[in-house]
C-alpha cells in the first residue's frame, strides 16, 4: 500500500503512529469491545483503524469524536 495514500484516506496525520485493528467475523465481539473500551488510552498516542462489523461502527460512533465510518466495515479513529 501507499502510507501517504491511506494517512489521507483516513484523514490521519503522520505525526502519530497508526495501529490497525481487525474483527469483523462471527466470534470478533470480544475484539471489538476490548478496541471499543481501549480507544479513549490509544488515542492519546495513536490513530487507530479498525475493521468491524457495521453493528459495532454505529455504536463507536455514537460514542466518540473523531471517529470516521469510511465503509461499513472500515472505521478510523483519532483525536479532534
Amino acid at each position: 500500500g501507499d502510507k501517504v495514500a491511506g494517512l489521507h484516506f483516513c484523514q490521519f496525520t503522520p505525526n502519530k503512529p497508526v495501529i490497525m485493528v481487525i474483527g469483523g467475523s462471527l466470534g470478533a465481539g470480544a475484539i471489538n469491545k476490548a478496541v471499543r473500551n481501549a480507544l479513549p488510552r490509544l488515542l492519546k498516542d495513536f490513530q487507530v483503524v479498525h475493521i468491524c462489523g457495521r453493528e459495532n461502527s454505529l455504536i463507536l460512533w455514537q460514542i466518540l469524536q473523531g471517529f470516521r465510518e469510511i465503509a461499513a466495515n472500515l472505521c478510523c479513529y483519532r483525536n479532534t
